[in-house]
């Protein structure tokens, strides 16, 4: 007897998808009656396995939609398996034939036997092997068909396991997507339509055609690169933002973000999923931002300078025709232009002076002689601010200057002045000019309303000194004093509280003009009021600090609402499980499996709430400090905290998060081993960097043990890009040094 193999896909019941009821179904009644022509017959049924039912989806001449396993197994005559025949002796099977073969010819999903196509004969006789090919392939797109239904279910789970987040997503009106890459079945939601001003019914059928549709001509092949990088697994992310043409015409810019959440097993990709966010507003703002500066006197650009040296111009205002004679196109194509233009005898310290802004870090400035290609000689200021890419490439945001006025007549240099004047007083920068030979401090009258100061104000270094506050002042006096002995530019941001107490941020550059002698006489530059600048930098920055700690909520929340809770239940199951039935091997691997998943469910408890400490989401890293600090009042030893922070930063939720940790292990050790009295722990910036100083005045650390205690600080302190000195002195003080880089005033 031929045994009927009864198993369904795994995670997928053959009922579910609607394949036991007994509703004709096009396709199958279809394949069926292919199957019935092409072997010359009028009986037969294509079924699906229950546990002890063959359920007849589509069937001929058989009146029953259910026949057991047993009463199918004896009435089968010939198997069709791997090419191979298995034969039964004939049992009447049909009521009205008394003599007939039975050939059944299983479907596969997944390696699996899940059904089969019979076919009965009146006679009993055999079919030939170019019959039994194309059988087999009916039974191989029957199971395609059941595969379509498989994939269509997996979708919907998937979809579903995004439901939690409907309401945010309906508020924030982002549209999702859901592809099942080999199929390109595609499922979007209602705000993924609206973007693009149609409602679902109006595209379907939904697949992913229906994207690439959509999707603007010019811009498809932005997509199709992306996603190849994804498929490939030389990209984590999909993330392009391109156009897509709404239902009246007009074109729709948004932010397409996806990634593949489940592979084959051959290593292609099966789900992705992914968002649409609208841009179109960002991207009417970048307009305006190309007109704005196509309207800014001089060139506005990107400088781009990759780790090979090669540099080439990005994103070029229309002004660089009248600065450098060239179109913004032509620049673009090649950046040689200008420096060809570039006086020879300038050229090697402008390019020099790019070098060290990429080295330091700091902004880039510098003047230099250019020929115009109409013939004229001009002076150029250029200025940019460097930012350093993921893969070492370098990029200044840059505004290159004509400066020829400066030289000229002194009629038109006091028109020029006054003009200036007026700029200043509108984008709150003043002039300055510092001659320290004989300590002459004269200031433009914009720099007065700048400093919050009357112009009775007696100007001297010492005097303007004193405006900033002491935290910043030794880093602004520093700043001056390297371009007195060197003659390079400064650069420097510092705080002043003005006599009606008020704080503000002040950026200040520098420059040396030197005598034929080539030894400084004269500092001159520019300070500009960009506190409201900053203000608008801490709100950004402020944003994206509730953004992270919503994101680290909602993670520590699915940790602990889905991923904790399914763990306790496996964990459940297993100690459900009959130690006494099972063998001693089996228990002792049922003991590792419940001890192991133990230590899980506490690493995701410990993980879930590292994620969001609560000190920090209350109060910020300066209340959880204070916090830190009281909990411990009431011991041995006094612990103080002083805070010499900006108020116009905000610092990433990271780095608050590690530096709490870090205190709290310090002040630990300090408490387990310090033998101290006192303690103290401060924060200020200093240059780039958050400096965190633990002090107490305990009994030190010998150099033998000086990593001892202190490997959980180190760990933290480089997985931030920071560095930790520890200076101690046995019997007196221990001071615990950390820097983590941090880009503030």
């Amino acid at each position: 007897m031929v045994p009927i193999i009864t198993t369904q896909p795994a995670g997928i019941s053959l009922s579910s998808l609607g394949l036991f009821d007994d509703v004709a179904e096009n396709d199958f009644e279809n394949l069926l009656d292919i199957a019935l022509s092409i072997a010359n017959t009028t009986i037969g049924f294509i079924s699906f396995f229950g546990e002890e039912t063959h359920h007849l989806k589509s069937r001929r001449g058989i009146k029953s939609h259910q026949l057991s396993v047993r009463q199918l197994s004896q009435f089968m005559e010939v198997t069709h398996l791997d090419n191979q025949q298995t034969h039964n002796s004939s049992i009447k099977f049909v009521e009205e034939i008394e003599d007939f073969t039975l050939d059944a010819f299983p479907i596969f999903i997944e390696e699996q036997c899940v059904g089969m196509l019979g076919l009965v004969n009146s006679s009993i006789s055999s079919i030939s092997p170019n019959v039994i090919d194309v059988l087999k392939s009916l039974t191989f797109q029957t199971a395609q068909l059941v595969q379509k239904r498989i994939i269509r279910c997996e979708m919907t789970q998937k979809c579903a396991q995004y439901s939690g987040l409907k309401d945010v997503l309906d508020a924030s009106r982002i549209g999702t997507w859901v592809w099942h890459v080999q199929t390109g079945e595609v499922h979007f939601n209602k705000w993924w339509f609206e973007i693009i001003g149609y409602q679902q019914h109006e595209l379907e059928p939904i697949s992913i055609d229906t994207w690439y549709q959509l999707v603007h001509p010019d811009d498809r092949h932005i997509s199709e690169e992306e996603l190849n990088k994804c498929f490939s697994k030389d990209s984590d992310f999909y993330n392009v933002e391109l156009r897509m043409i709404h239902k009246k015409g007009h074109e729709v810019w948004i932010n397409d973000r996806g990634k593949v959440q489940e592979w084959t097993e051959d290593g292609r990709p099966l789900i992705m999923t992914g968002t649409h966010v609208d841009i179109s507003e960002r991207k009417k703002k970048d307009v305006l931002y190309q007109a704005i500066t196509d309207n800014v006197p001089g060139v506005v650009f990107r400088y781009h300078l990759d780790a090979d040296g090669k540099d080439w111009a990005q994103v070029v205002n229309t002004g660089v025709i009248d600065i450098w004679g060239f179109t913004a196109e032509e620049v673009i194509a090649d950046l040689n232009l200008i420096w060809d233009h570039i006086d020879k005898r300038d050229i090697a310290r402008v390019q020099q002076s790019v070098l060290r802004s990429k080295e330091t870090m700091k902004p880039w400035v510098d003047e230099w002689r250019y020929h115009h290609p109409n013939g004229q000689m001009m002076w150029l200021r250029g200025v940019g601010k460097p930012m350093r890419q993921a893969n070492g490439d370098m990029i200044w945001d840059t505004h290159i200057q004509d400066v020829t006025e400066r030289l000229i007549a002194e009629e038109e240099l006091r028109e020029s002045e006054k003009l200036l004047n007026e700029a200043q007083k509108y984008s709150k920068m003043g002039n300055w000019s510092y001659d320290f030979r004989n300590d002459r401090l004269i200031w433009s009258n914009a720099l007065y309303d700048v400093f919050g100061i009357d112009n009775q104000y007696i100007e001297t270094h010492g005097s303007f000194l004193s405006l900033i506050v002491p935290e910043d002042r030794e880093n602004a006096r520093r700043a001056s004093l390297n371009t007195q002995e060197t003659g390079e530019p400064f650069n420097v941001k510092y705080r002043i509280v003005t006599p009606q107490g008020d704080e503000r941020v002040i950026e200040e550059f520098g420059f040396a003009e030197k005598d034929d002698s080539g030894k400084v006489m004269r500092l001159f530059g520019t300070a500009q009021d960009v506190t409201e600048i900053l203000l608008t930098k801490k709100e950004l920055q402020e944003n994206t600090y509730q953004t992270q700690v919503g994101e680290r909520k909602r993670i520590a929340q699915l940790i602990h609402d889905s991923l904790q809770q399914s763990l306790i239940a496996i964990l459940m199951h297993l100690n459900s499980l009959d130690a006494d039935a099972m063998s001693e091997r089996n228990v002792q691997i049922l003991k590792g499996g419940t001890d192991l998943l133990k230590e899980t469910i506490q690493q995701a408890r410990s993980i879930s709430h590292d994620l969001v400490p609560p000190e920090i989401v209350e109060d910020g890293l300066r209340g959880a400090l204070e916090g830190l600090v009281k909990q411990y009042e009431d011991t041995n030893t006094q612990i103080s905290f002083e805070n010499h922070l900006s108020n116009f930063q905000q610092l990433p939720i990271t780095t608050e998060i590690g530096l709490y940790r870090i205190a709290q292990e310090g002040v630990n050790n300090i408490l387990k081993h310090a033998k101290a009295t006192q303690s103290k722990i401060s924060l200020k910036q200093v240059g780039q960097f958050i400096q965190m100083r633990i002090e107490d005045n305990g009994v030190g650390i010998c150099k033998k043990q000086l990593g001892f205690g202190l490997n959980g600080i180190s760990n933290r302190v480089k997985n931030m890009g920071g560095t930790m000195d520890v200076n101690s002195i046995p019997d007196k003080e221990t001071v615990l040094d950390i820097r983590i880089p941090f880009e503030g005033i």
